[in-house]
């Protein structure tokens, strides 16, 4: 098998499942004679974020993002969808415009750590420590426990010279990871 050939075996069972997946829920939906907007909605918004998702696989990030807005105006009250803009604008260095979205998402998914370690992230892409630390210290409060944001949090107050309280988070982080 070359390396077309290849590549096309992993595409066409994909495409093939999606296929029998659309065709059963027109059937179905003609067979029941029943409007599904939601679902029809719902439908689409898969595909569009299976399409977001094979650009971002083959680094067409152009495309991703312009597919990826189609879907967040769409779906404006998706959380996963704002993050996925999110982590594209900000590999793409769009900064201010990432930070936008991460915190649209929290909004939407307040107690999200995951997107909360990703703003602050962006926040130290950005060079803007401030921010990050503002972050990092909301997680550290909310999560007493969690040893990597405790870290990461440490990390920043290291870079901003503030040493003695960089070293108690460092110490608090390592009693508690025992």
């Amino acid at each position: 098998m070359n390396k077309k050939t290849w590549k096309y075996s992993l595409v066409r069972p994909a495409v093939l499942v999606l296929s029998a997946a659309l065709a059963l829920s027109l059937w179905t939906r003609g067979a029941e004679g029943k409007n599904y907007d939601d679902e029809e909605k719902e439908t689409r918004g898969g595909v569009l974020r299976l399409l977001v998702e094979s650009y971002v696989a083959k680094k067409d990030v152009w495309k991703a993002l312009e597919k990826c807005r189609e879907l967040v105006a769409e779906n404006p009250s998706d959380a996963e969808v704002r993050v996925l803009l999110a982590d594209i604008l900000s590999w793409e260095k769009e900064y201010d415009a990432a930070i936008s979205e991460y915190e649209k998402a929290l909004e939407l998914v307040p107690d999200d750590r995951d997107t909360e370690l990703k703003l602050a992230r962006v926040h130290v892409w950005k060079g803007d420590l401030a921010g990050a630390e503002e972050v990092y210290g909301a997680i550290a409060d909310k999560r007493p426990d969690d040893v990597e944001a405790a870290a990461l949090f440490g990390q920043v107050l290291t870079w901003r010279k503030k040493y003695g309280e960089a070293e108690k988070i460092f110490e608090n982080a390592l009693a508690r990871d025992d």
